[in-house]
């Protein structure tokens, strides 16, 4: 998708008459090929060839006099800084070699040269360009550092959306009728209440001879200006504004100039303001910014100084440039960045709703006034941090309006519930559009049209305004959405208003106050289960190793290989560092690193240990697919502890035994897996069942929370024996005891290891019911997943024999399944080894499934080939991942099991609905939780 998304934005390119530099020019020019390793000095020598490159394109823009010089020295000179100039010209005149200097302005130059001889492109095109340009040579140089600083160019069509629904919100709920442009102060505005108050209050003013307000009250900031696509939206309105007044005094020309440039003077002086940590980016912005300006006439004439200013808007308010009064209207489009780099102070207690001055502010935090309880938030993304400081604004504001374009993880998020709730407080009235575009939902999601991102990020967005008037009532949410191809959701968003795509009311509530719709009935039914999470407390989310590549493989043999080349002394810490970690994930720490691991710590443990092999052991890695891995705490960052060591220890002790019980079973330590938050667009299929030690990302192939482990038993070792308790509640094994008429008066129910794994069986049968997902879909978006005693034996004799089924089936302990005979591997190669070797391949295509040109799996059906667990398409994945490595017989006989076992799962699910259809279907064949209801 996002491939596709780079050769669109290549098209708009060329719409435009801009030649894009090709890959490696783009490379030439942000990067010095001479230095092996990324330090401080050569990010230095970088950016300054940066800033010298566009200081040329600059003057080039003054040559072909699409910029005048003045505007170009009001851009590049702002006022509070003498420094800042003088960092201009440092960059102009860099030491850098004077051949490779010349070549790398000439190169940015050129490619932005084409529009400025087009004679079609006047000021305003050039203008939406520039950041377009800078934009894409960025991102072919330096992916990374873009992806770390959010530098992902705003389509005009959105940024001119996001402005036109401020300026119509100023104009119907602030009765302000020149909405951006509007020249009404503070305490003016306070009188208003309608449009004909607010003209008498005009009246007594200019009557008593009441000096006008000092500062307006419409303050615009962008907190984070990147290309400056916010404020040059916010320039076309107000200049468009101001157009409709100009025939009222263009009679006297000398009047009329004095007149525009005066309107102009005003709303750069106080009413718009932009912060960019980034210098280079900051420069951009201005240059932009003054074209835009000049396209509407702007003189720079005793003009106030350019309004974008370098500076940390996270930092605090003691930090750098501040408004001198709280900004009234805050837009933009902030970084997107889940592990925030943007650690200061000030943001980190505001967040917590202490701001140094007052400590009652919204705290991000709590819920109900209580904290959260979260195990792990995501409340440290840089969106939410800019969220917050716009919502600071108006709690001194009194009165304004936010409009961001952000993540949409906030809508359905449950560790945002409280950062929801506190922007209801704030804000009466909200406008939410969400644009959808999730990268990966798009891969799994069920619907025929491609949803895609409106930038090219995987993250799904969306847009949302927020609004306060003193006289607004009760907190009102609409909200509305967009899906689809790129250029059908701008091509909407710039014919629309919010107004038009917001229709839906909504009602948020506690305990979640969701931002998006969900369907009540099904919410309250939801409620009546057994949270999966307080029946099953003993859980934990699933270790990370954080380095899977080195401490996990095929097999055995290969790890062995792998580790002693890892540990070889006669190898250098920094040959390990290139050989294994070639790309590094942080400019923080050596390649490799992380904050609690070193590379040559883990080097000198392994060198001294002796029994590094023995902690070599099977793993659960994707759905059917297990690996090896070199389990010990020297090499996992986050190995989750005793509870998934109590998984290891089951494995141990029974691999020994191997006995057989009541339940057929050998007596494993089995575990499910399952979400707290299924994320948009996927299909409701995050369920699984593993037998022993698992790794984050069997269910999970996204970045959006973690999917966690729920053991069946609770594991002690008391003089040498392995004692085992169940994992679940007493309220659920009572419910489900008196449905089985199984009430044990002689032993604690904790202890009938056989009711308990009956129980795991009926559970995870309700999981794999197509009516269960179907119908709870939404609720899994935001809570674990409920379970339902049923309320009859017969049902639960039932459930219990096809949940037992499915989970033979899913270790792979089956014995026989039918389906196997149906298979076949057909082909000249079909007898040898094989292999995946290109990217075409493995595919589906009329009941087979090809491995390569000369070997394919006969007798598969599509509804197999697309079965799902969580994020990851069975079929194709298991052999997406040996593509290039030969697959023996063994191999293949194990893929043809696979197989055979999600057919045979495909049969068993209409016969769970089948069962419980039978016994009165949802939510009557089952058992409501008492406590809930309570």
């Amino acid at each position: 998708m996002l491939a596709e998304h780079a050769r669109q934005r290549q098209d708009e390119l060329k719409s435009l008459n801009i030649s894009k530099t090709t890959s490696s020019d783009a490379r030439r020019f942000f990067v010095d090929p001479s230095a092996e390793n990324v330090t401080h000095d050569h990010s230095a020598r970088v950016s300054l060839a940066q800033g010298a490159a566009f200081l040329q394109f600059s003057r080039s823009l003054v040559e072909t006099g699409r910029l005048s010089q003045r505007a170009l020295a009001w851009a590049l000179a702002p006022a509070e800084s003498s420094s800042e100039y003088a960092c201009c010209q440092f960059l102009q005149e860099a030491e850098l070699p004077t051949a490779r200097r010349e070549s790398q302005r000439r190169e940015l130059a050129d490619a932005m040269e084409k529009i400025f001889t087009s004679s079609s492109a006047d000021k305003s095109h050039i203008a939406w360009a520039i950041p377009t340009i800078v934009e894409s040579f960025l991102a072919e140089a330096n992916a990374r550092a873009r992806r770390r600083r959010g530098v992902y160019y705003t389509p005009p069509e959105l940024a001119r959306f996001v402005i036109r629904g401020v300026d119509s919100q100023l104009a119907s709920q602030f009765q302000l009728a020149d909405g951006l442009a509007s020249a009404v102060g503070v305490h003016a505005l306070a009188c208003v209440r309608d449009e004909n108050t607010l003209k008498r209050e005009l009246q007594r003013r200019a009557a008593k001879r009441i000096p006008a307000d000092a500062a307006p009250f419409v303050r615009l900031l962008d907190p984070a200006v990147g290309s400056g696509a916010f404020l040059l939206a916010a320039v076309e309105c107000i200049g468009g504004r101001l157009a409709e007044k100009w025939e009222r005094v263009k009679e006297n020309k000398e009047h009329a100039a004095r007149w525009w440039a005066s309107q102009w003077n005003a709303q750069l002086q106080s009413k718009l303001t932009g912060f960019e940590i980034s210098r280079l980016q900051a420069m951009m912005a201005r240059v932009a910014l003054a074209v835009m300006l000049e396209h509407w006439h702007y003189q720079f004439i005793d003009a106030p100084p350019c309004p974008i200013y370098v500076a940390d808007s996270l930092a605090g308010p003691n930090s750098g440039r501040a408004p001198e009064l709280p900004a009234t209207v805050i837009v933009g489009n902030p970084p997107f960045a889940a592990i925030s780099a943007n650690r200061s102070a000030w943001i980190q207690q505001l967040l917590r709703g202490d701001d140094g001055e007052r400590g009652d502010l919204a705290n991000y935090y709590q819920i109900d006034g209580q904290p959260l309880g979260e195990r792990k938030l995501w409340l440290q993304d840089d969106y939410v941090k800019f969220m917050r400081y716009a919502q600071w604004h108006i709690e001194r504001a009194g009165r304004g309006i936010v409009a961001l374009v952000t993540n949409h993880g906030y809508l359905d998020n449950p560790t945002f519930r409280g950062m929801r709730q506190q922007l209801l407080k704030t804000f009466p009235a909200m406008q939410i559009v969400n644009l959808h575009g999730n990268s990966r939902a798009a891969r799994c999601g069920s619907s025929s049209e491609r949803d895609e991102n409106v930038f090219a990020i995987e993250q799904g967005v969306s847009v949302g305004f927020f609004s306060r008037d003193a006289g607004q009532p009760v907190a009102r949410v609409r909200y509305g959405e967009l899906r689809g191809a790129r250029k059908h959701k701008l091509a909407r968003l710039d014919s629309t208003t919010p107004d038009d795509l917001a229709a839906r009311e909504l009602s948020p509530k506690s305990p979640l106050y969701l931002f998006c719709p969900r369907d009540e009935t099904a919410d309250q039914e939801f409620r009546s289960g057994f949270s999966l999470e307080q029946v099953m407390p003993e859980n934990v989310t699933a270790p990370v190793t954080a380095r899977d590549h080195l401490v996990v493989a095929m097999s055995r043999e290969e790890l062995v290989a792998r580790i002693e080349q890892f540990c070889d002394s006669k190898t250098s810490d920094a040959q390990i560092r290139r050989h294994f970690f070639p790309r590094p994930r942080s400019h923080k720490y050596p390649a490799g690193d992380t904050r609690g691991w070193r590379l040559a710590d883990a080097r000198r443990w392994l060198q001294q240990s002796e029994q590094w092999r023995r902690c070599i052991r099977p793993c659960w890695y994707r759905p059917f697919d297990q690996r090896m891995i070199l389990w010990c705490e020297q090499m996992i960052d986050w190995p989750r502890g005793e509870l998934i060591n109590q998984l290891i220890k089951g494995q141990e002790t029974d691999n020994e035994s191997k006995h057989v019980d009541q339940a057929g079973f050998e007596t494993l330590q089995l575990a499910l897996i399952a979400r707290r938050q299924i994320p948009p667009a996927h299909q409701a299929q995050f369920f699984w069942i593993v037998d022993g030690l698992t790794l984050d990302g069997v269910i999970r192939s996204d970045n959006r929370g973690s999917e966690s482990v729920f053991p069946l038993y609770r594991c002690e070792t008391h003089d040498g024996q392995l004692q085992r308790t169940l994992n679940f509640s007493p309220e659920l094994l009572a419910a489900y005891a008196a449905a089985r008429g199984r009430q044990n008066r002689t032993t604690p129910l904790e202890n009938d290891l056989p009711l308990g794994r009956e129980l795991l069986c009926v559970i995870y049968a309700e999981f794999f019911s197509p009516a269960y997902r179907n119908r709870f879909a939404d609720c899994f978006r935001a809570a674990f997943p409920r379970v339902f005693p049923p309320k009859s034996a017969e049902l639960c004799q039932t459930l219990h024999a096809l949940g037992s089924r499915l989970i033979e089936l899913h270790l792979l302990q089956a014995e026989q399944i039918p389906q196997l005979a149906k298979l076949a591997w057909e082909g000249p190669r079909a007898s040898g080894p094989a292999s995946a070797k290109t990217r075409r391949f493995p595919y589906w295509e009329a009941g087979r499934i090809a491995l390569n040109a000369e070997c394919s799996l006969n007798g598969v059906d599509e509804p197999t080939w697309r079965f799902g667990v969580g994020g990851h398409q069975v079929c194709r994945k298991w052999l997406k991942d040996r593509r290039g490595a030969p697959l023996g017989e063994k191999d293949r006989h194990l893929y043809r099991r696979i197989v055979a076992s999600i057919a045979e799962t495909l049969e068993i699910m209409p016969l769970i609905d089948a069962a419980i259809s039978e016994h009165g279907g949802w939510p009557d064949a089952f058992q409501k939780n008492v406590a809930a209801d309570k």
